[in-house]
């Protein structure tokens, strides 16, 4: 019954927003087409037991036609607006190409830096990660110090010291920028682009933690549709080619991930398999029973007098200006059965947290205010080519691809992390025409290769 009540519900409102994007990649598409499978692959693998509902589901329905609808209003027409991007001879840009770079290699510097840290943090010589049972029982041993610091620190923020963070942090910006690279002359910028991931997969591998290379993978990919827009004013087609390279990265990350939690388990034996498949179907699929349990007992529980948190669940540092308990609001503790065998997840969707903060219409709104957002941010990178737009339209989309699980604004360094991303990226990538008066200089040095600033002409 679940099943084809979310088919009724989630099919038509894809192909409605498909039909009026023109293109699943663009904003007005994107969320629904995410939804469509986020909802529909977890309901036909849990079917109607676990506490799936109606209710849950509509919800998730209605924040993804309001997102649709903001999308639609900021964006226009996009047809039209690709139309005569792609038609024109060619957009130039000034691109200050040692600032992506260096931004670029201080990412990878810092992943690498992370993984050190923590080696030396639990006690685990960087000589492990030259043998298969040196691997295993690194990844063991650090997971284990990981858990037991948050049973003794009692809070999940606290288990990741500060200077890993902020290490992360620098990790992400380079996320962000590295793919914008692509817009350079640099010989070396594939290399850097390629580093970039290499260093996160290094910090995943040694620590375990998969949400990492998760977040740092979904702003790499959703940078580089959003420098594909820059460029061409219009997202990319989805041609045989780029489905074909879609579906092999998709598989190569979930390869990635049952490596990391074979890892994680420190050995391999008859139990393995079942235990690697309890956690991934958790992490990957557990959303919508969580979310409708969670609602469930958030009903029966509601009281009138009940404080909104106002963004502390769901951004990094409203707590406090709110004064309200940040770990108590996100329910980092709260977890929901999933199977007969006892696996539990607590992720429970990014409307978890808005609603939480803002009540049921307040979520509702901020989710059009979303789309409103990423409708903007794709019409600005796609007619005006502005750097910052498409920057912003990067996080955006990874915001999508997070929704599932928690709001990307919920951690502190990644959050830093986008703004920075944005801030640098605009001030290093702008149009031809908003550099005029940078005057002769900024011309000639479009000469080289490798230098401070270049020209490049998109065409």
């Amino acid at each position: 019954m679940m099943l084809a009540f979310s088919l009724v519900v989630f099919v038509p409102l894809a192909v409605c927003a498909r039909l009026l994007a023109g293109s699943l990649l663009r904003p007005v598409a994107a969320f629904p087409a995410f939804w469509l499978a986020a909802v529909v692959v977890p309901v036909m693998y849990f079917g109607d037991e676990w506490g799936i509902t109606r209710h849950a589901l509509s919800y998730l329905a209605l924040g993804t036609a309001l997102f649709s609808i903001g999308a639609f209003i900021s964006s226009g027409r996009q047809r039209a607006t690709a139309a005569v991007n792609i038609d024109q001879p060619g957009r130039k840009f000034v691109v200050r190409g040692s600032a992506l770079a260096a931004t670029a290699i201080a990412g990878i510097v810092a992943g690498v830096a992370a993984s050190l840290y923590e080696m030396k943090r639990s006690d685990v010589s960087p000589e492990s990660l030259l043998s298969i049972d040196g691997i295993f029982n690194m990844g063991n041993t650090i997971a284990l110090d990981r858990y037991a610091r948050l049973a003794v620190e009692s809070g999940l923020t606290s288990a990741s010291s500060a200077p890993s963070s902020v290490l992360l942090g620098i990790v992400y910006i380079g996320a962000v920028v590295s793919p914008f690279l692509l817009l350079t002359q640099l010989r070396f910028r594939r290399w850097l682009i390629a580093g970039q991931l290499l260093s996160m997969l290094l910090y995943t591998t040694v620590t375990t933690s998969r949400g990492p290379l998760h977040f740092g993978v979904c702003l790499a990919g959703s940078a580089y549709v959003a420098v594909y827009v820059l460029r061409k004013g219009d997202v990319p087609r989805i041609g045989i080619r780029r489905l074909m390279a879609l579906i092999g990265a998709v598989g190569v990350v979930a390869v990635i991930y049952m490596g990391v939690a074979v890892i994680r388990t420190g050995d391999v034996d008859s139990s393995t398999g079942l235990t690697i498949q309890g956690k991934l179907t958790a992490y990957t699929l557990g959303h919508v029973p969580a979310f409708s349990q969670w609602l469930e007992i958030y009903d029966s529980s509601a009281e009138p007098e009940r404080e909104p948190g106002w963004g502390t669940a769901s951004i990094a540092g409203v707590g406090i200006l709110t004064g309200q308990d940040r770990y108590a609001l996100r329910g980092y503790d709260e977890y929901v059965q999933l199977n007969e065998r006892g696996t539990t997840t607590n992720v429970s969707t990014m409307y978890r947290g808005l609603i939480v903060d803002f009540g049921y219409p307040g979520a509702l709104g901020v989710i059009f205010l979303f789309g409103l957002a990423t409708g903007a941010a794709y019409q600005q990178a796609a007619r005006r080519g502005s750097g910052a737009a498409a920057a912003t339209l990067a996080c955006c989309y990874t915001t999508i691809l997070w929704s599932y699980g928690m709001s990307t604004l919920t951690w502190t360094n990644t959050t830093v992390a986008m703004a920075a991303g944005i801030a640098i990226v605009g001030w290093a990538v702008r149009p031809r025409s908003a550099m005029k008066r940078l005057g002769p200089t900024a011309s000639a040095s479009g000469i080289t290769s490798a230098p401070a600033t270049v020209l490049v002409n998109t065409r």
